[in-house]
């Protein structure tokens, strides 16, 4: 904890050098946001979001400037300083695209993994969360885009919150909501990009089983059948604050409801690197 506060005194010198009318301060203020950028600490990601846009510090690159907008809409610093929204951010940086999300998918359904067509699917799924209706899936698509490195670079903790983020807008039907719940509880179980919880990964794995259709012809929810009976029944050893008075279902819901609202302020710091 010491070392995250020293972390946080950091990020304020960062702010601080940010807002200074000097452009070496400036510069130096883009180092640092990396530097915590680097280590899991988040307040930085809509502060380098405008350092992209602007080209404070670094070469402008609106490529970047986008992903971290995003991001930072995902880890629900949309409205912090510097400056608007991200989402204004984003729709400076795209024009809405009409059909964005079927253009999309139409190119994730082709397999084609060039450059040029993951850059159109990545933006096409920006674009919904700005502009459209499929949001829910969009942010289901962009989290697999991170967890796998196709376009961006593989960020796992970042894909945690896109799943996060996914579950918690919907409007999915029922077999994308299990698969995204199972991603979101596989993620949980393993410690893939966020430290490792049971009582979260039951939770969103039991979410996923009660989503598919035809378990026996699914491979997540054969996946999700296979991890949900290896945790089996919740010891005392996983309960909230050692409460074996609470029935398990509570236990899994309240746990769930408090990481679902809470915004978080660190990611699980190797997440970069896997």
């Amino acid at each position: 904890m010491k070392l995250r506060n020293m972390y946080d005194d950091y990020f304020l010198q960062a702010v601080k050098h940010f807002n200074s009318d000097n452009l070496g301060q400036r510069t130096k203020a883009f180092e640092m946001f990396k530097e915590l950028e680097e280590v899991g600490h988040i307040g930085s990601i809509k502060y380098l979001g405008k350092c992209y846009y602007d080209g404070c510090g670094c070469e402008k690159d609106l490529d970047k400037a986008r992903e971290y907008y995003l991001i930072s809409i995902a880890f629900g610093y949309y409205n912090a300083d510097p400056g608007p929204t991200s989402y204004e951010m984003l729709r400076s940086i795209d024009d809405e695209i009409i059909g964005a999300f079927d253009i999309a998918e139409d190119f994730r359904k082709s397999g084609e993994h060039s450059e040029n067509c993951t850059k159109s699917a990545y933006i096409g799924y920006v674009n919904t969360i700005v502009y459209g209706r499929e949001k829910g899936l969009s942010w289901q698509r962009l989290g697999d885009m991170y967890y796998d490195g196709t376009y961006v670079e593989k960020k796992k903790g970042w894909a945690v919150y896109c799943y996060r983020k996914a579950y918690t807008t919907g409007g999915m039907d029922d077999h994308e909501d299990g698969s995204n719940s199972c991603k979101l509880g596989t993620c949980l179980f393993y410690g893939e990009g966020i430290d490792k919880n049971i009582v979260l990964a039951k939770y969103f794995l039991t979410s996923a089983y009660y989503s598919f259709w035809y378990p026996e012809d699914d491979e997540q929810a054969i996946l999700t059948e296979s991890l949900l009976s290896s945790i089996g029944t919740l010891t005392e050893g996983y309960l909230i604050d050692g409460n074996s008075l609470m029935e398990e279902d509570n236990v899994l819901e309240d746990t769930a409801s408090e990481w679902l609202s809470e915004r978080p302020k660190y990611i699980k710091a190797s997440a970069k690197r896997t």
